[in-house]
């Protein structure tokens, strides 16, 4: 079976890697949901939006220190099940990350007897 040269281009079109820079999310949306929640500790929507926007200024300084799989995984897990978030971005890509790191330690101690 041959495939057509115009539709490998197409395809090769289609397989733009997200995690080579920040998404762009609307994290508005988000926002505007968090504020208009009736709870003691609710958060306006300009304080939100400055949440976000801190958060998306730390990924950009932080992006490429995280492994093209974490990146991708979290970029499709912050925008998944409702509004986009920076911080549940950046809260993503902390935790895997400290997690893979905790999975090399090894531990020394006493052995479990038997």
């Amino acid at each position: 079976m041959t495939i057509a040269p115009s539709l490998l281009l197409l395809g090769a079109q289609l397989v733009v890697p997200i995690s080579d820079q920040v998404p762009t999310l609307d994290v508005a949306a988000s926002c505007k949901a968090a504020s208009s929640i009736s709870v003691a500790e609710s958060q306006s929507y300009e304080a939100c939006m400055k949440d976000e926007n801190d958060a998306r200024a730390q990924l950009h300084q932080s992006w490429s220190s995280f492994s093209a799989v974490e990146r991708t995984q979290c970029s499709t897990e912050a925008s998944m099940g409702g509004p986009a978030s920076y911080v549940d971005l950046l809260v993503c890509l902390q935790i895997t990350r400290d997690a893979a790191a905790a999975e090399k330690i090894k531990l020394k101690g006493a052995r479990k007897k038997r």
